[in-house]
């Protein structure tokens, strides 16, 4: 399963020693925001100042029916598996566009032209990046199994492959063929990418693949940069 004290580590080192981009985090104020509450897995007004976590996955060609504040059994797999990992991670709400902007209200026009401050504003950003559509889990969050990773032994060796690159996964999957989609992460400050194979982070100032370890304090850089 996902290694979340792993992620956990990541996000609070961005935290910590990242100050400048990453945690220069915009106060979203906009009329009508709403969150889901990972809690009681429904759809509130947003409270003031709270820590929340975006979605940015592909629609695909079925739209499910998003007019309901309460999330069940007929909520797409992928937006119920973002609010395990938030809520594993800490973070009690999740904002996903297509339940947290009310298709119907006056503030809908308002909140898509504003979409920088709210994925300006998320803690962190999951992007599922292993699916076409909203119907496909994340890796390893609730059951659906990774690409597994080559082991060979071979006279008292252990070969172990590090798995595929997984900033070329994230670059030949269909989320990064969509415009949206693109300008949701190029938006974020962080990212929490679910790969077939593995989970990549990315913030202005290190990435992070959760096959490999290397000490984060070899893995950032002091000048913060664009997410590419």
């Amino acid at each position: 399963m996902v290694d979340y004290g792993k992620i956990s580590g990541w996000l609070e080192f961005c935290e910590k020693h990242h100050t400048a981009g990453c945690c220069e985090a915009e106060k979203v104020t906009l009329s009508g925001f709403r969150l889901i509450d990972c809690h009681n897995l429904c759809i509130v007004p947003a409270p003031n100042h709270c820590e929340y976590v975006a979605l940015s996955y592909v629609w695909g060609n079925r739209l499910d029916e998003a007019n309901t504040d309460v999330l069940g059994s007929h909520t797409p797999l992928v937006i119920q598996d973002a609010t395990r990992v938030a809520y594993r991670l800490g973070v009690r709400y999740v904002w996903v566009d297509r339940y947290c902007i009310d298709q119907n209200s006056e503030e809908k026009d308002h909140q898509i032209r504003n979409m920088n401050l709210i994925y300006r504003g998320a803690k962190l950003t999951i992007i599922a990046a292993a699916g076409e559509d909203p119907s496909f889990k994340l890796p390893r969050v609730s059951s659906k199994e990774r690409t597994p990773q080559p082991i060979l032994q071979v006279k008292g060796h252990l070969l172990i492959s590090s798995l595929p690159d997984p900033s070329a996964e994230l670059s030949s999957s269909k989320w990064a063929s969509r415009g949206w989609t693109y300008q949701e992460g190029f938006l974020s400050r962080r990212r929490l990418v679910f790969a077939r194979s593995q989970v990549l982070f990315q913030c202005m100032n290190m990435h992070c693949w959760e096959a490999i370890s290397i000490p984060l304090h070899i893995m950032h850089t002091k000048r913060p940069q664009e997410i590419p």
